[in-house]
């Protein structure tokens, strides 16, 4: 979703969706000319839509093309299980590689009662691939796969659903950690940190985002990590423990007391009184979490960590890191710059693990970007599946991400 500007604010968040719906991205797979040339027919102009012959089974997708909603019809397709295998591999790859998209799977009756389609009912059900399937009529059925009536309801219930899916999006919970690159920033310019909390607050107050903030170690926790490389004693441990949780709860205080300078109903949330939030009711419309440890036993110094197992406990599919990068390259931007330095819009953290990109920041160390024990943990998670890294140092780029339209890159789970 190309998102250029915002209309006038209003509490429905109608202006929004506006914008959205008129700029959504639709794209269509499918080895049937003629529903290809029906949809493309009555789709509108506004709705930037890709058609592609060729049988979805064939496909291989090392890179998904960004799209908002995927049609995947394999109505006329003849299943085997070989070929059935495969239209669910190419599904997974387009959850894994644009988490946030809507899929649409298009099957025939004939095609839900065969026990072959099982394994990729499964998909939607189990896997979670598929947002829903839909039944259409195909050159076998009674009509004679007549589309003059089916694509242009078909059509209009797509474009309902890019409606549904924003007013969806506008509902649940979005994790922001403001990052310690986005701190080490604010230190040169206080207005980057300003500017970029305002436009959060935008969208909560004016289109009814629900957001939460969570803190990055920051210039802070320098001289904390430093230390821990001298203590060694079970004593010195403990006491840098403390002086991590500390420095971690001053973030906290700082992040609050900025928010609120700017107007902001920003509160800091203790370990402790985390079980009080309420992610899916009306609390979040006014107030703005700052949740700065979770209930865990990861070290208060692993912030990355912590935000990835509130996002867990919560049960959210992505969590956003708001970072002074416009994404993840082979090497840090700003220390080679963006030239001859591959950006990537998704990358598995097994990759990042397995040194694919180098995390060397300019003070040397290599854990930038993310937390080694971060990585480690999304890995192992059931319900969070992706970090969306996005550049937090432009309020446009972080509306960008809360509104769903592309920026920024994506560590992927897998």
């Amino acid at each position: 979703m190309a998102q250029t500007g915002v209309d006038t604010p209003n509490h429905n968040g109608e202006g929004i969706e506006k914008i959205i719906a008129q700029e959504a991205r639709i794209r269509l797979y499918s080895d049937d000319d003629i529903f290809t040339a029906s949809m493309a027919k009555h789709l509108p102009d506004n709705v930037d839509f890709h058609g592609k012959g060729g049988s979805p089974d064939q496909f291989t997708y090392s890179r998904v093309p960004p799209s908002d909603i995927y049609l995947i019809d394999i109505a006329e397709t003849v299943l085997t299980p070989t070929i059935a295998e495969q239209v669910v591999n190419n599904l997974g790859e387009i959850r894994r590689q644009q988490p946030e998209s809507y899929v649409v799977l298009f099957s025939s009756n004939e095609q839900w009662v065969d026990p072959i389609f099982k394994r990729i009912r499964d998909a939607n059900t189990q896997l979670g691939y598929v947002n829903e399937i839909m039944e259409r009529p195909t050159s076998s059925t009674p009509t004679n796969g007549d589309m003059s009536t089916y694509v242009p309801d078909i059509s209009a219930y797509i474009q309902t659903r890019v409606s549904d899916a924003i007013r969806k999006a506008t509902s649940k919970s979005d994790v922001l950690k403001c990052g310690g690159s986005l701190l080490d920033a604010a230190v040169e310019d206080s207005t980057i940190l300003t500017n970029t909390l305002a436009t959060i607050g935008e969208m909560h107050r004016d289109f009814g985002y629900k957001v939460i903030l969570t803190i990055g170690g920051g210039p802070r926790h320098d001289a904390e990590k430093a230390i821990l490389n001298i203590l060694s004693d079970e004593a010195g441990s403990e006491q840098y423990a403390d002086a991590a949780r500390n420095v971690m709860y001053r973030q906290a205080c700082l992040l609050e007391a900025v928010g609120r300078s700017i107007g902001l109903p920003v509160a800091k949330v203790p370990p402790e009184h985390l079980s009080l939030l309420d992610l899916r009711g009306d609390q979040l419309r006014s107030v703005i979490p700052i949740v700065y440890l979770t209930n865990s036993d990861i070290p208060a110094s692993e912030s990355d960590a912590h935000t990835l197992q509130f996002a867990e406990d919560a049960r959210l599919p992505v969590v956003r890191f708001l970072k002074n990068t416009p994404g993840i390259y082979d090497r840090d931007p700003n220390v080679h710059g963006t030239k001859r330095n591959r950006f990537h819009q998704t990358i598995p953290a097994q990759e990042i693990l397995d040194g694919k990109i180098d995390r060397t920041g300019d003070d040397g160390l290599g854990n930038h970007l993310i937390e080694t024990s971060a990585l480690e943990l999304l890995q192992t998670f059931k319900y969070t599946k992706a970090v969306h890294i996005v550049d937090g140092t432009k309020p446009a780029e972080v509306k960008k991400a809360l509104i769903g339209a592309p920026t920024g890159s994506y560590i992927l789970q897998g």
